[in-house]
């Protein structure tokens, strides 16, 4: 016969009689036979009743000490009420047990007692109790116990305090004791006492201290679903989702076919994970198995309208076309990436500082979660048609015309080398010249990089973002410099030698992007440097002073000059006005020519 699983309801009045009995029964039916939180109920709280659901729900039988005291505590009353529950709808064995005369409730008058009221002695109301029990008391007068060493005692003790510090969840005293018995006697520490221990470690945020506790716990134990279940915890708030998932299917796999409380508690951590993993239509079916085992449970309900809720808003982000709309996805994806960080900022922390200059970091710039890609911010140009060109005092300037601009957002900065350095590693594109000297200086935009790299670098960028990155056309590169009111300079008609890195007033090299941004060098729409530092790569073939066409615009001609923008720290402020334009092959390499991307798809990070 199996021996019973036993969860014990009682008043802390009651304790001295309780935990009597409660020693009696665990001599017969070991430490876990037998549940008993020694507060009966003193502390309270949602994650205390938690507990005491998970325990109740999972034992097969429960034993309540009967007196005025356990019937005037509400939480004995509702422990009794679902325990009558669980009676029709599992089979829970309910023994009633009388230690002081008090009133009964008119369901369990009906029930079978056993008294341990006086005269009775007490040893009788044990035996009857074993009895209903189905445990062995077949046995002879028990010999006077040897008496027990100092040492043995200590020991005991210790184990029962720590039970005791967990069911009030004094996380620190639970640590503490259990502290001292691993240095006193290790081999002491049974399965439950490194699982007690284990979550209280987990509840004071030592994660890594935990997992080694509930590894040890489950090398004595390998089949205890209840530890399996800590350790999914561990694994949780450490962000090890993969193992959390692998060991939540060994806790199903142990976990008895009729157990529907255990079943329920680990649908649970399986939502959990689920959640966090991002994976919604799962943690929908599996709040779907949950309430097919519990209908009425309202926590699950709103777990499943939760998720339901979070798919309908993703497919209605996806179908959102207008700018509006557009900005709302990304702004819901941010939200659910901001969830995702923070379970990675501690290890994602130090893989931006590695890879990420802190200054960029100020600037907007951010690493692409779990890969070595910096991705630049940008800055929204709405779509409109504007003027293009017809500065006379511009350099290789185009005639004036009207042109048809669709709405793209544009890097804030140019291309800079830690930027660029993330594909140089993943030789996505060659080094550049001077490239050990230009890796010194990261927050400056990147030279000699010519038409072809700057290419293959988008592409890269695009293929790791799922983005899609281009160079601008000079129509776009020039419609985000000036806007719509024909403005010679980004920031206005009027030149500026403090607000641009050129050869008037710079330091005749490349400063760090957004130098000038206090200064007041941003174009209307946010874009900054786009007079001086660097000539600017752009997707569009050279014509001569022809009106622009996006027509002749061919990404496949590798050898015809291509349009570049914005003038360099090399050269005087006619070159720095935003109409002025320059040309070169596009394998060119020079220590003037960088570049400026455009983001047409996808979301912003």
């Amino acid at each position: 016969m199996t021996a019973p699983r036993i969860f014990v309801s009682h008043s802390h009045q009651n304790n001295d009689f309780g935990l009597r009995l409660v020693g009696d029964l665990r001599q017969r039916l070991g430490e876990d036979g037998v549940w008993y939180d020694v507060s009966g109920g003193l502390h309270g709280g949602d994650e205390w009743w938690d507990m005491i659901l998970r325990e109740l729900t999972s034992r097969d039988t429960f034993i309540v000490i009967l007196s005025p005291d356990a019937m005037a505590s509400k939480w004995v009353r509702d422990e009794m009420s679902i325990a009558w529950r669980l009676r029709h709808e599992v089979g829970l064995t309910i023994i009633p047990v009388l230690w002081q005369p008090c009133e009964r409730r008119a369901d369990f008058a009906l029930l079978q007692e056993v008294s341990f009221m006086a005269p009775r002695a007490y040893d009788a109301g044990l035996a009857e109790l074993f009895g209903l029990l189905g445990v062995s008391t077949n046995q002879q007068p028990a010999p006077v116990a040897p008496p027990i060493d100092r040492r043995t005692e200590v020991l005991q003790r210790l184990a029962g305090e720590i039970h005791t510090a967990f069911g009030r969840q004094d996380w620190a005293v639970t640590i503490r004791k259990s502290d001292l018995l691993l240095a006193e006697a290790p081999e002491a520490m049974t399965p439950m006492l490194w699982r007690e221990r284990a979550f209280a470690l987990l509840s004071l945020g030592q994660n890594i201290p935990a997992l080694d506790a509930v590894e040890t716990a489950l090398r004595l134990d390998p089949f205890d679903v209840p530890t399996l279940r800590t350790k999914v915890r561990v694994l949780v708030m450490a962000n090890r989702l993969a193992e959390a998932q692998t060991t939540i299917d060994r806790a199903f796999a142990l976990a008895p076919l009729d157990d529907r409380a255990t079943h329920l508690d680990l649908l649970i951590e399986l939502f959990d994970v689920q959640h966090l993993s991002g994976a919604y239509e799962q943690a929908v079916a599996t709040a779907t198995e949950a309430l097919r085992l519990a209908p009425k449970e309202e926590a699950w309900q709103q777990r499943r309208a939760m998720m339901e809720k979070a798919i309908v808003d993703v497919e209605r982000a996806r179908q959102q076309q207008a700018e509006a709309e557009r900005r709302a996805r990304e702004e819901e994806a941010r939200r659910q990436e901001a969830v995702r960080l923070a379970e990675l900022q501690r290890q994602e922390q130090a893989r931006q500082d590695k890879l990420l200059p802190a200054r960029l970091h100020s600037l907007g710039f951010a690493l692409l979660l779990g890969k070595a890609v910096i991705v630049p911010p940008t800055v929204a140009v709405p779509a409109a048609t504007f003027a293009m060109g017809g500065d006379k005092d511009s350099f290789y300037g185009t005639s004036r015309a009207t042109v048809q601009i669709a709405a793209f957002r544009i890097s804030t900065y140019p291309v800079t080398v830690a930027e660029y350095a993330c594909a140089v590693a993943e030789k996505a594109v060659p080094e550049p010249r001077n490239w050990a000297s230009q890796q010194q200086k990261p927050d400056h935009p990147v030279v000699n990089v010519s038409w072809l790299n700057v290419v293959a670098y988008a592409l890269w960028l695009s293929q790791q973002t799922g983005q899609t990155w281009r160079l601008p056309t000079e129509a776009e590169w020039e419609y985000a410099a000036r806007g719509t009111d024909g403005r010679f300079y980004p920031w206005g008609s009027q030149w500026d030698k403090n607000r641009a890195n050129t050869s008037d007033g710079g330091p005749k090299t490349t400063t760090p992007v957004g130098t000038y941004a206090d200064k007041g060098d941003a174009s209307p729409f946010g874009a900054h440097d786009q007079s001086g530092n660097v000539w600017e790569w752009t997707s569009s073939l050279w014509r001569e002073d022809k009106p622009y066409d996006a027509s002749v615009e061919k990404d496949a001609d590798t050898t015809s000059p291509r349009v570049l923008r914005g003038g360099s720290w090399n050269n005087d402020s006619r070159y720095a006005r935003v109409a002025s334009r320059f040309r070169n092959a596009p394998a060119s390499l020079y220590d003037i020519l960088g570049a400026r991307l455009v983001l047409v798809a996808g979301l912003v990070q």
